[in-house]
């Protein structure tokens, strides 16, 4: 009698991999649906363009002063339990958005929104290095960050038709009913280690390998994140990224109904194209950071051969976009910086993962705080700017992109911010 073949292994990594996928989309519709809201909340309360720009402003700001913290739970005590609260807490105030009566009211619930998506990606991230192995993250990555363009891709065009079957106020309740039901499902299913899940054998422990990090990192060392020359220069290509991204984001709607003359599910219609592009760049970022891994030898690089030419190829469009006179001409300009602002994300989350380990989340939320926070003061800059120069903003976010590029080409994640506490981690 032969010996008994074993188990193959399971797939409840993929399961996971659905659940994360679904928290960005989520997350990308509601934090998105407001630029597309927004002439119509300005028209109802009465909002001028700086006023708005502080709206906007006022979630990017929560997002970047609690997500180091909200990032640090995760490292801290599982991600479990911190995505299940943020999530509820970001649905809540979703729906509150449609019940605000002014400006100040409508500015503490936009910056509670933002609190409560703050650490959503830092304990995705650090989800993703613990149910993964190595050699996959780089395309796992890219599947979960597409979601998130793509729910900015709907939310556009989905809040559009919305608005007009059921008015602006009631997109939002309907927008954050959708993670609460989320949150329930994912309490009932995940668990922070595979190790720890009933429906993760054998086989599939084996084939994911040892957790990067420690299930539960301690008190989180300040001191050398902030002397990272790695740390900084990430920081400066999330700056660069973060500015633009936002600006087509929250005021390309605006710009095309506003500037250009355009009808509003027509505006829907072109900046679900630009998000179409981010949403096609992670995809192919992800595949290009795994062939990236495989084939470039020298680690020195296998993360900035990737992210530096795609903000490259950011700036060149961005550039272009802003000289184009054709709304046709300037969305398909904006999609393609989209495309490249996004297909470095695969590499920016393995170069985050490579140097931060036993803080992942942490680091990951250090960095990305910055860039969210340096976004928050491009807006209330762009709502400052008078409208007949916002075709010069897009010139000067080009600007900032070719900065980014630059600083992609100099990380080197051989140097690690944590050495003292590296020696088991795997490498990305």
């Amino acid at each position: 009698m032969g010996a008994q073949e074993p188990d193959p292994a399971t797939n409840a990594r993929y399961v996971t991999l659905a659940y994360l996928c679904g928290l960005t989309l989520i997350l990308y519709l509601d934090r998105m649906c407001i630029g597309k809201a927004a002439p119509f909340i300005q028209d109802e309360l009465g909002l001028l363009d700086w006023q708005m720009g502080f709206v906007h402003a006022a979630f990017m700001l929560a997002y970047g002063l609690f997500e180091v913290v909200t990032g640090h739970w995760g490292d801290r005590f599982g991600s479990r339990r911190v995505l299940i609260r943020i999530v509820v807490w970001w649905s809540i105030f979703t729906a509150l958005t449609g019940a605000v009566t002014g400006f100040v009211m409508l500015l503490v619930v936009r910056f509670l929104f933002g609190a409560g998506e703050a650490g959503a990606l830092p304990n995705v991230s650090r989800v993703v290095d613990h149910w993964f192995p190595p050699s996959a993250r780089g395309r796992v990555r890219g599947f979960v960050h597409t979601p998130a363009l793509v729910g900015g891709m709907v939310a556009p065009l989905v809040t559009a038709y919305l608005i007009e079957l059921i008015g602006w106020r009631w997109v939002f309740v309907a927008f954050g009913s959708v993670g609460v039901a989320w949150a329930l499902l994912f309490s009932r299913w995940f668990r922070d280690a595979p190790t720890d899940h009933p429906a993760v054998n054998a086989a599939e422990r084996a084939l994911i390998g040892p957790p990067p990090t420690a299930a539960h990192a301690g008190h989180l060392p300040v001191r050398p994140i902030l002397a990272s020359r790695n740390v900084w220069l990430l920081c400066g290509v999330l700056a660069s990224g973060s500015c633009c991204v936002y600006l087509m984001f929250a005021w390309y709607p605006t710009y095309l109904e506003k500037v250009r003359g355009v009808s509003n599910v027509e505006s829907g219609w072109w900046n679900s194209l630009i998000m179409l592009g981010g949403a096609v760049g992670c995809l192919a970022g992800g595949w290009f950071a795994d062939l990236a891994r495989r084939r470039v030898p020298n680690r020195r690089w296998t993360f900035p051969v990737v992210g530096g030419p795609a903000f490259a190829l950011a700036a060149v469009a961005l550039g272009a976009g802003s000289f184009a006179s054709a709304v046709e001409w300037k969305s398909a300009f904006l999609a393609v910086a989209c495309f490249g602002i996004h297909c470095h994300a695969g590499s920016w989350w393995g170069a985050n993962s490579a140097m931060s380990a036993p803080h992942t989340a942490a680091v990951f939320g250090v960095i990305n705080s910055f860039g969210v926070l340096s976004a928050a003061g491009a807006q209330i800059a762009f709502g400052a700017v008078s409208r007949a120069y916002w075709d010069g903003a897009f010139l000067v976010s080009a600007g900032l992109l070719a900065v980014g590029a630059v600083c992609w080409l100099s990380v080197d994640v051989r140097k690690p911010v944590f050495p003292a506490e590296r020696p088991g981690v795997q490498p990305e």
